[in-house]
């Protein structure tokens, strides 16, 4: 049985990356494609013997690098695109393309904050409710043709504190992104977790996991 294969964008350092690497069972990764040249991801894909390959915008308002993006995806032809720090909005006609095999992670528990300064407008809100609204996390879920609004695979959570700061608050997240990504990307590879655009069918395998793992599965059914 072939193990399926993942194309991984990313455009800096890499971390969620590494857990990819770190926690591949049911799939391997097969490229990473990055818009950055520098992206410290890089060289943690190479250690660990993938090939990687770097196409950056060629000038202000030129776009035709994610084309080229797109172009080496199709020819790899994996079985998903995993977006874990990738920097950029893709385009539509290639989500749709990919609808279903391409998955993103965000830093907040969706639909909250969607785009950018997710724990700058988390830490916001939970002092406005003077503690009240203390709940914050990552989200896994397929693309669609907006941002961060694709049907949401699963979360997981961790609770704000007084004493939090931006930086003290993603970190934390950033451990829950490591813990969720590889596990998502696991069941996917390995058919527990398939996509049905309206909702997601989880194998009572995965329903049994995200629940000990206290992952929240919105869609699950």
């Amino acid at each position: 049985m072939n193990i399926p294969q993942i194309a991984v964008l990313i455009s800096g350092r890499g971390s969620n990356l590494l857990s990819l690497i770190q926690h591949a069972q049911h799939y391997q990764i097969c490229a990473v494609i990055s818009n950055n040249k520098n992206a410290a991801g890089l060289e943690l894909a190479r250690n660990a013997g993938i090939d990687t390959t770097t196409f950056e915008r060629k000038a202000k308002g030129d776009c035709s690098h994610r084309q080229e993006i797109y172009k080496a995806i199709n020819q790899i032809n994996p079985e998903f695109i995993a977006l874990a720090g990738f920097m950029e909005i893709v385009d539509a006609d290639f989500v749709m393309q990919w609808e279903g095999r391409l998955i993103n992670i965000h830093p907040s528990l969706l639909p909250d904050f969607r785009g950018l300064h997710t724990h700058q407008r988390a830490l916001q809100r939970f002092h406005e409710s003077n503690g009240q609204q203390n709940q914050h996390g990552c989200s896994v879920h397929y693309v669609d043709v907006s941002v961060d609004t694709g049907p949401i695979i699963a979360q997981a959570a961790c609770t704000i504190q007084a004493e939090d700061n931006e930086e003290q608050l993603a970190q934390r997240v950033l451990e829950q992104e490591h813990r969720l990504f590889p596990w998502v990307m696991n069941q996917i590879a390995s058919n527990n977790i398939s996509y049905h655009r309206t909702s997601i069918s989880f194998s009572e395998q995965a329903k049994s996991e995200a629940q000990q793992y206290n992952f929240i599965t919105p869609l699950a059914k």
